[in-house]
């Protein structure tokens, strides 16, 4: 989106912020593909690891199955992650109450997205994950059980191996 209210520039010190205007022309005339950062800035693709690792979001796939007293304390812990882009709620023909948990969440935060199998259907868990990796738009997935939940910084050390190994 060219409507974002700063350019990032990256420089091999890192990225640096400039005003918005005249850099956008020239980046775009000399050739740099622009993007636009979750965090509503505008930059240039320009394989900078640093910008990069700003760049890399993580679609948290949940499979839900019975799982309605549960699934809002996952959800809220995969939020919790500045590396989280989406969650992706599977759900797997429940029985409890879990299919209309899952919709009300999704009225809370646009990254929530809700899916199911064709008819409402259970088939597993293993084809709940399936399902998520199609849907995921994000460059990494995770997996999370609905009665589970991930603590405080759960990606924060594959965060910094992708970041010192990002070739």
């Amino acid at each position: 989106d060219l409507a974002c209210q700063s350019l990032l520039y990256a420089f091999s010190n890192g990225p640096k912020a400039c005003a918005f205007g005249s850099g956008l022309r020239q980046g775009v005339q000399e050739g740099r593909t622009p993007i636009c950062t979750s965090e509503g800035e505008l930059g240039f693709v320009i394989g900078i690891a640093s910008l990069e690792s700003q760049l890399m979001k993580i679609s948290v796939i949940i499979p839900v199955f019975n799982a309605a007293a549960y699934v809002e304390q996952a959800v809220a812990s995969a939020l919790a992650q500045t590396e989280t882009g989406e969650v992706l709620l599977v759900e797997d023909g429940s029985h409890d109450g879990s299919l209309a948990e899952c919709r009300k969440l999704v009225g809370t935060d646009k990254r929530i997205k809700l899916l199911r199998h064709p008819d409402g259907r259970n088939l597993g868990a293993g084809a709940s994950r399936n399902l998520g990796i199609k849907a995921s738009t994000c460059s990494l997935t995770a997996f999370l059980d609905a009665d589970d939940f991930y603590l405080p910084g759960r990606f924060a050390v594959g965060h910094e191996i992708l970041d010192a190994h990002s070739d």
